[in-house]
């Protein structure tokens, strides 16, 4: 990285999470809403043309490739939309939980056949069928599934009344469907662990699509590891839809300031002569910024403990045992115990040469180990192009800052 100093205004990508909540929400509304600033991560992309596809009438298979809110999503709409689809997906795809969804949409009246393996995809959907009721679901697999269910649900004749069992994981997720639910004009009562939505219609609004927090963090992350300098983040905001705003004061333990304007957020690194020597926090709620904290305490050379891991081995990867594989290349030491409490101890090492990272086709493994450049020189990443999942400019972005990036 060159210089010494970084002082930059970074345009963040369009929220993943929130653009494909509004593309099947205008759907629903049979594209009534207007989007601003749309994602143009490929997962989005990848929604955005199914649903044009189905609106047209004309194909009745969809590939929703590696994208798990893209395979979801659409499985609840799909379930919803009169006619028989058979929805497909990436090999890793095949291999991500989707019985606990299939299941409460039976409950529902929905008619979804397994293609392959019993209890995972790819589906074929007879839609149409549901009138809704009641339903129970176990919450402790996906988030996913429950913002799915949501979202059709006020279109259902009966309405939805969905109680979540077991315990509940990235419940800010779900938080974030109801309020976008909500800024469409729908009525959404919850209980306890009880949601009911009763029939209603959609009421087109225009949406503009905030940007990312869980982007933001890889800049956190650089200015941790590169102890100088201020960087802007245009247009975050701290009555944000997203749940992972909530990390930002983990980050200050890390001397990572973040101060609210009414430009967004600025970030800026400030020394203090009591530094956190360890960090301690759960990602019960938070799962995909797990890869970005794990690797800033190993590049800050910092203990670490964490715990709400459980959710993270069905991501684009098993990040858990993602992670721990990259992390010894730099001799990290992790521990792992029976509750699945991850411990990163304190002892990195500085490769004698360039690590290669395995990114494992995950786009969160990619970003959040690239940053290691800094504290460990050069880094060699694999498939570096899996970043368009949800920042496509980020390659350019670190170049715009100093990053010397060679591509073969």
């Amino acid at each position: 990285m060159k210089g010494l100093m970084i002082d930059a205004t970074i345009t963040l990508p369009p929220s993943k999470s929130i653009s494909n909540r509004a593309l099947i929400i205008q759907a629903l509304c049979e594209n009534s809403i207007k989007i601003r600033n749309l994602s143009n991560a490929t997962d989005t992309i990848t929604l955005q043309d199914i649903l044009k596809k189905i609106s047209k009438g004309k194909e009745t298979m969809f590939d929703a490739k590696d994208g798990g809110t893209t395979f979801r999503f659409l499985t609840s709409y799909l379930a919803f939309m009169p006619g028989k689809w058979v929805l497909i997906g990436s090999e890793r795809m095949m291999q991500r939980p989707i019985a606990p969804l299939v299941n409460v949409l039976r409950q529902l009246g929905a008619e979804i056949n397994y293609k392959g393996n019993e209890n995972f995809a790819p589906l074929e959907i007879i839609g149409g069928k549901m009138l809704g009721g009641k339903a129970t679901i176990d919450a402790s697999v996906s988030s996913q599934f429950i913002s799915s269910l949501l979202m059709i649900a006020p279109m259902l004749e009966n309405g939805l009344e969905l109680t979540m069992d077991s315990h509940i994981v990235s419940r800010p997720y779900i938080k974030m469907t109801i309020s976008m639910m909500e800024y469409f004009g729908i009525t959404v009562t919850v209980m306890d662990n009880t949601i009911k939505i009763v029939k209603q219609d959609y009421k087109p609004r225009n949406i503009t699509i905030e940007p990312d927090w869980t982007a933001a963090y890889y800049w956190y992350e650089i200015l941790a590891f590169h102890q100088q300098g201020t960087i802007l983040l245009p247009g975050l905001k701290e009555d944000s839809w997203q749940g992972d705003i909530s990390l930002h004061p983990t980050f200050k333990k890390l001397c990572v300031e973040t101060k609210f304007n009414k430009k967004g957020v600025e970030i800026q690194f400030i020394r203090r002569p009591k530094a956190a020597q360890g960090i301690s926090e759960t990602f019960i709620n938070m799962p995909d910024l797990a890869p970005t904290l794990f690797a800033t305490c190993a590049g800050c050379n910092i203990e670490g403990i964490f715990w709400g891991l459980d959710t993270l081995k069905d991501k684009e990867s098993n990040r858990l045992e993602a992670c721990r594989m990259e992390l010894e290349k730099f001799g990290v030491e992790t521990e792992l115990n029976i509750r699945n409490t991850l411990y990163i101890k304190k002892g990195n090492k500085k490769p004698k040469h360039p690590v290669v990272i395995n990114t494992y086709n995950d786009h969160r493994m990619a970003m959040a180990f690239a940053c290691l450049c800094i504290p460990f020189g050069k880094l060699i990443i694999q498939n570096p192009d899996v970043v368009n999942k949800s920042y496509p400019s980020f390659w350019n972005d670190l170049k715009s800052v100093g990053f010397e990036i060679i591509e073969n």
